[in-house]
């Protein structure tokens, strides 16, 4: 796997509009990673590494944040960190 910092391909995080992405790509030069959202489907979602302020996420934030996405990102606008926000969350049995 290809790696910038925190970031790989295959792996996940969380864009600027808050959608948890599936890496897949990691450009080094740019200062870049794309993916495609795991909340719709959307493509390509680009963050700058450095203005933006992607965040690694787990599987299981990720699944919780798709679960949950409207109460998520109002926690996250209204400044709570992706941890905190991610533990107010409701959990559901599966």
């Amino acid at each position: 796997m290809e790696s910038s910092h925190r970031f790989v391909k295959g792996g996940i995080y969380e864009d600027c509009a808050y959608h948890p992405v599936l890496c897949t790509d990691v450009n080094d030069e740019a200062r870049e990673i794309q993916g495609i959202s795991l909340l719709d489907g959307s493509i390509p979602r680009s963050c700058s590494i450095d203005h933006c302020g992607p965040e690694p996420l787990g599987t299981d934030a990720a699944l919780l944040i798709r679960l949950n996405f409207d109460s998520y990102k109002r926690l996250r606008v209204a400044g709570k960190s992706v941890d905190a926000a991610i533990i107010e969350l409701p959990r559901r049995a599966v």
